[in-house]
């Protein structure tokens, strides 16, 4: 998932200390209820740790009833790229299913874009599902996926 939307207009933080915008904080509650909607629940969550990444996913903890805690931050998720992507997920533990990434453009898009084998742009507060057989540390395709993306 990509951030929720965030305040541009706080000039006294600088990118990595911006916060989400009101409207972003609707969004991700939007996202919340649409994986729900889908029956699934994170038994892992991992985050860039800029403050709008991690807020979007303090706020799909608090949606899925998890502790903050449980939210594993890697900085090298924060202007990270796809090699970085790919280093964060080889070590989720084995025994976890179900894993929500929060980072940031462009390389989440290209993350997504990698697994699914084709072009995706995820704007703010859009969520990417994706269907992957393979082991964390064996990452290769995705056999399905969908795109969420917040509104009614």
């Amino acid at each position: 998932m990509r951030h929720a939307k965030s305040d541009w207009e706080q000039s006294d933080s600088n990118d990595f200390e911006r916060s989400l915008k009101k409207k972003g904080i609707k969004e991700a509650s939007q996202i919340a209820n649409k994986i729900k909607y889908l029956g699934l629940k994170p038994d892992f969550l991992l985050s860039s740790p800029a403050k709008r990444a991690i807020g979007t996913a303090h706020i799909i903890a608090d949606s899925f009833d998890i502790p903050h805690t449980i939210i594993q931050e890697r900085p090298s998720l924060y202007q990270g790229e796809v090699p970085d992507f790919i280093a964060a997920v080889a070590e989720i533990p084995a025994d976890k299913k179900t894993v929500f990434i929060f980072g940031h453009n462009p390389g989440l898009s290209e993350f997504a874009s990698y697994l699914v084998q084709q072009d995706i742009y995820m704007h703010t507060a859009t969520a990417v599902i994706l269907d992957i057989q393979d082991r964390w540390n064996k990452l290769q395709n995705a056999e399905q996926f969908m795109i969420l993306n917040p509104g009614k």
